[in-house]
């Protein structure tokens, strides 16, 4: 378990963590308790899945009793290798991803979820324009996330307040046409602008949620480099 605040993107993103925010100058019940669990399935698991209920169930619930008041994930929920069609990609998602999402609905768990490559069908996925776009707007209908980011990634871009805790997630893959790509857009980047210099309480923290965290690392950048410095080296 963490407290104070978080200065590596990477344990909020990449390892499986508890993260204990209390509020400055308020008391421990105050606290905002949350967990980060990437890759979580990273498989096509079913809901129910034969033979592993009882192991899912312990796994929710100590996330449960870490983490009561949200669960961040920087996706790859599932394995996700739906290559053959638009349509093949429709129907596997509203199986899977739903069977995923309605755990956490029927715990009355608060997920915020950020798409990683398996959500655009993993390596190859992204390579292909229309599969990885049909699996874009499955997420956006899906999922259910916060429609509040840039109209290009709606509900895979998003922030979400709690007390003064500010969480920013961005979705690090771009539409390039013919493929997608592995960055953070100038779309995302003037929208997240948009939504740091919105009035907020006094010493914030700022967790930030996405699949690869070398493209969020821009903050520090001046603004005439912020793209270069998004897209990593």
């Amino acid at each position: 378990m963490m407290r104070e605040s978080m200065r590596s993107l990477s344990i909020l993103i990449i390892a499986g963590v508890c993260g204990c925010l209390p509020q400055a100058g308020e008391t421990e019940a105050a606290e905002v308790r949350f967990t980060s669990v990437p890759d979580m399935f990273n498989w096509n698991i079913s809901n129910p899945q034969p033979g592993w209920e009882e192991t899912i169930d312990w796994f929710l619930d100590r996330l449960q009793e870490e983490g009561p008041d949200f669960m961040l994930n920087a996706g790859d929920i599932m394995d996700a290798r739906w290559w053959d069609d638009e349509e093949q990609v429709r129907k596997n998602t509203e199986v899977y991803w739903l069977g995923f999402k309605k755990r956490f609905d029927q715990r009355q768990m608060t997920l915020y979820l950020a798409p990683g490559d398996h959500e655009y069908g993993d390596d190859r996925g992204v390579t292909l324009g229309p599969i990885a776009r049909a699996f874009g707007k499955q997420f956006t209908e899906l999922m259910g996330m916060p429609r509040n980011g840039p109209a290009n990634h709606l509900g895979r871009a998003f922030s979400v307040r709690q007390s003064n805790l500010l969480i920013i997630s961005l979705d690090t893959f771009e539409d390039a046409g013919i493929r997608f790509t592995y960055t953070v857009g100038e779309e995302q980047l003037a929208w997240m602008e948009r939504t740091l210099a919105r009035p907020r309480p006094a010493r914030r923290r700022l967790p930030r949620n996405g699949h690869r965290p070398r493209f969020l690392s821009h903050l520090g950048c001046p603004r005439r480099t912020r793209s270069r410095c998004a897209a990593g080296p």
